[in-house]
Formats: structure tokens, sequence, C-alpha cells
């Protein structure tokens, strides 16, 4: 998916059917140009299995982002569905930890 200048909540998910007991699934979501991935999931195993990434795209003004989703397996699965959304948002601010919150 390319992606124009601005902010953007990039959303993947991925559904799989295993082929295989005990076969064992991961993905990444990542961006053209950046080192670290915008998420990647840990090893997940079972016989169906819905794999969700987010992640924070910003895409520097007057240029263009790639947005790749890609997922490996120790055997052959049968892909079922691949939803890849990007949301525009106007900025991004971070959210402030809560020092030592008590419920």
């Amino acid at each position: 998916m390319t992606l124009h200048d601005c902010h953007y909540l990039v959303v993947g998910t991925v559904d799989f059917l295993a082929t295989q007991p005990g076969q064992q699934f991961q993905c990444q979501l990542a961006l053209t140009g950046v080192d670290l991935p915008l998420d990647i999931t840990p090893g997940l195993s079972g016989s169906q299995t819905r794999v969700t990434l987010t992640g924070v795209a910003q895409i520097p003004t007057y240029t263009t982002g790639v947005v790749n989703l890609s997922c490996t397996s120790n055997s052959t699965a049968k892909l079922v569905k691949v939803r890849l959304y990007a949301l525009h948002v106007d900025s991004v601010n971070p959210i402030q930890d809560m020092p030592n919150p008590t419920f």
C-alpha cells in the first residue's frame, strides 16, 4: 500500500488455516525505508489463526511510503483473508504514561 506525506494509523489483519499440526506463523508490518518494523508478532500457532498488527506511519512531506505486510510459516499455510487499512490522522500526540496508577 502506498501512502502520501502525512500521518497514518495502519492496521493489518491476516487469517490463516494450518495445514499441519503445530504449525507456526509470524508476521511483520513495515514501512519501506524505516529500519524498525511498525509491528511484529511473536511466533504463533493454532489450527486457525488471525494475526492483527498496528502501527503509526509518519510519511515526510513531499514523499511517499510503502507499507508492507509479510508473513512466514514453518510449513505451507492456507491464506484465508488479508486486510490492510490506513487511517489518515492530522497529528500524532504521544500518550503520557501514568506513574504508578492505583485502582
